[in-house]
């Protein structure tokens, strides 16, 4: 098949893909050129204003055409050129979108045309740049992630086949924003068109284009992409118009095999005030959830980033750091970030000790907390449970007097300055015993009502 029989093949492909004014006016009266020596495709067109349109809004749809007429992968190029002989000259009474008004009473002013049509300008819908450390080979699994994990790399293995469309959910910091550029970073590799934004982006792209009068070219920009990533999916929830535009846009690039990939803070059944068929395609694809990480895997992402920042950290304090932040990477990310400070600041590997101290200035903000000193609150707490002082801070292993300890150690260090050997001091005790009751009473009050009531007595207490 020669260059012009590949185009007459195009052209009629194009004519069912476009309306018919689209065709008419944009491809009609078109004709194939050349193949130049750079492997592109040059195509003639009548005017510099059609060239323009094919160049900037329609050149991804024809090239894809082309490409799949031919078997080949070319570039596309559009320059202005008189139709051959054989073809009728193309005027702009056949333009029946831009026919200009005739006016018998005047001479006629040569104006060019796109001085006499008013067109939208692009809009800039760029999206999220993907960040290129976000890949698969820095995304370290637990084994509640796993199908997560392995369900993404299948959809980077066939985009638009395997799991279309794909939702991710889950709490904050685990991991939902890595897996999305993940993937967008795979696809962008294979010469696919990504497309990474949040819900609330495109949310504020539709209202400007509505705004701007530039609702096509907003339609045409999302709806082109060969990888449609969107996050933070909770933000549709009671947003009318984002989920009607939404909810095409999805048909359109489900229609066409482009891959679809969502990310949640919940499940897409938990959308409340979401259209039923919106949600329905959510719930149409695969749907997984990523879990807080395991130890181990907390313990070897900071592994993984002493690695590449090339600073030495001893096991035991990477083991303290990974056992503390259970809760997500960020607050993982937080506290390795301190400890790193202030190992380069020092010039020197932190002892176990230091580095405790170093987290603890960072873990816990006073200036919201009622001030008192260390010998009111051990008073006060004394007096709550009817302890001596002496006794209170002794050696007692009884469970009343122990527990009373506990809390009196807790509240110290909430409401006072001191340092973890500091408090030690006070009770005997070294500064890891006082870090371990710590936190056994933070996690404890969390469930614990009975306990929670006692603290706030015990404040009640204080002058």
């Amino acid at each position: 098949m020669d260059g012009h029989e590949a185009w007459e093949v195009a052209c009629q492909q194009l004519q069912m893909l476009l309306d018919r004014n689209g065709y008419d006016t944009w491809i009609r009266g078109s004709f194939f050129v050349e193949f130049d020596k750079d492997n592109v495709f040059v195509v003639g067109v009548r005017n510099d204003f059609v060239r323009q349109m094919l160049q900037q809004r329609l050149y991804r749809n024809i090239r894809r055409v082309v490409s799949d007429v031919t078997g080949k992968q070319y570039e596309m190029r559009f320059e202005i050129r008189k139709a051959p002989v054989t073809e009728p000259e193309f005027t702009e009474e056949d333009m029946p979108l831009f026919r200009l008004p005739k006016v018998e009473e005047r001479p006629k002013v040569e104006i060019p045309l796109h001085e006499l049509i008013a067109r939208p300008k692009p809009l800039q819908i760029e999206g999220i740049p993907l960040n290129t450390k976000m890949t698969f080979e820095r995304f370290i699994p637990s084994e509640t992630n796993r199908m997560t994990y392995e369900a993404a790399q299948a959809v980077v293995e066939r985009p638009g086949h395997n799991y279309n469309p794909f939702m991710v959910y889950g709490g904050v910091g685990l991991g939902k924003s890595h897996i999305l550029q993940a993937i967008g970073n795979n696809c962008a590799k294979m010469g696919l068109g990504v497309i990474y934004v949040s819900a609330e982006i495109f949310a504020n792209d539709l209202i400007h284009a509505i705004r701007t009068n530039t609702t096509q070219l907003f339609r045409q920009r999302y709806r082109e992409a060969d990888v449609l990533l969107m996050d933070d999916m909770q933000f549709i929830i009671g947003k009318d118009a984002t989920q009607e535009e939404l909810f095409h846009t999805f048909e359109e690039l489900h229609r066409f095999n482009k891959q679809i990939v969502f990310a949640s803070d919940r499940h897409p059944r938990d959308f409340t005030d979401v259209e039923a068929r919106l949600r329905s395609r959510f719930e149409a694809g695969l749907v997984t959830d990523v879990q807080p990480l395991t130890y181990e895997a907390r313990l070897a992402i900071v592994e993984m980033w002493t690695l590449e920042r090339q600073i030495n950290i001893e096991r035991p304090v990477l083991e303290m750091i990974a056992k503390k932040a259970y809760h997500h990477v960020r607050e993982l990310e937080g506290m390795f970030v301190q400890v790193m400070a202030e190992t380069r600041f020092k010039k020197s590997t932190l002892s176990l000790a230091s580095a405790a101290q170093t987290l603890e200035r960072y873990e816990r903000p006073r200036q919201h907390l009622k001030k008192a000193s260390s010998q009111e609150i051990l008073v006060a707490t004394s007096d709550y449970f009817n302890i001596p002082l002496t006794t209170l801070t002794g050696s007692s292993r009884v469970t009343r007097i122990n527990i009373a300890r506990q809390i009196a150690i807790y509240l110290i260090r909430e409401m006072t300055d001191h340092s973890l050997n500091q408090i030690g001091e006070m009770f005997g005790r070294t500064h890891t015993t006082v870090l371990h009751s710590c936190t056994k009473m933070a996690e404890e009050i969390k469930i614990s009502e009975d306990l929670k009531l006692q603290m706030e007595r015990i404040r009640a207490k204080l002058p």
